[in-house]
């Protein structure tokens, strides 16, 4: 069964998280929110439903400098999933627990950031 390695925290960037989380949680905040954007994961436009919380440095605002999550028990879906199903993998540890090689890594990583550079454009158009 995955376990994500301690202390790792390289996959928590900017995601959707629900609103109702991020304006319950913004007093855990790690980092200074640069913009939010409201988003509707459903319908690819804006709403309430969900927020884009952007930092500077595109880490999310909720990673402590010990790599823990400072939401974790009211975390988003996306945070609990990822690299337990195979859609969402993790780009470091494969679904063994075993590390990941260079190629690999960079394999997912390319993947992973087009997909979210896809999403973010399809967000910008909207």
């Amino acid at each position: 069964m995955f376990q994500c390695k301690e202390d790792c925290g390289k996959c928590c960037t900017v995601i959707p998280i629900p609103a109702d989380v991020f304006y319950a949680a913004t007093d855990l905040m790690q980092r200074p929110i640069t913009k939010v954007i409201p988003f509707d994961l459903n319908t690819n436009r804006q709403s309430k439903t969900q927020v884009f919380p952007m930092t500077e440095d595109g880490t999310c605002t909720f990673l402590k400098t010990d790599k823990h999550c400072a939401i974790y028990k009211i975390r988003p879906t996306i945070c609990r999933i990822t690299g337990t199903e195979k859609r969402f993998p993790c780009p470091f540890i494969d679904e063994n627990g075993v590390a990941r090689n260079e190629g690999d890594i960079k394999k997912l990583e390319e993947e992973m950031t087009e997909r979210i550079t896809q999403r973010m454009m399809q967000i910008r158009n909207s």
